[in-house]
């Protein structure tokens, strides 16, 4: 467990989201979420003009609880 970024993998939450992802590609209603950099402590915001990659990226990342499930990696930035 002291090897383990979390308790729990949050794999099944990131393949369910890209598959209701790819199935409905078009966002149409306003979307905006935060996440943190647990690097720098600094707000990063996602919105629907997000490339959908990071978009799905920043959302498991911005569910993921400290400890419990690990951070998610972007762009040399570490979300929680």
């Amino acid at each position: 467990m002291f090897f383990k970024k979390g308790v729990f993998d949050n794999t099944p939450l990131k393949d369910f989201i890209d598959e209701y992802f790819s199935k409905n590609k078009t966002i149409f209603r306003k979307l905006h979420f935060n996440s943190v950099d647990a690097g720098s402590g600094q707000v990063v915001g996602f919105d629907e003009n997000t490339p959908l990659d990071t978009l799905i990226k920043g959302l498991v990342g911005s569910a993921s609880i400290p400890f419990v499930f690990p951070p998610m990696e972007l762009d040399g930035q570490v979300l929680l």
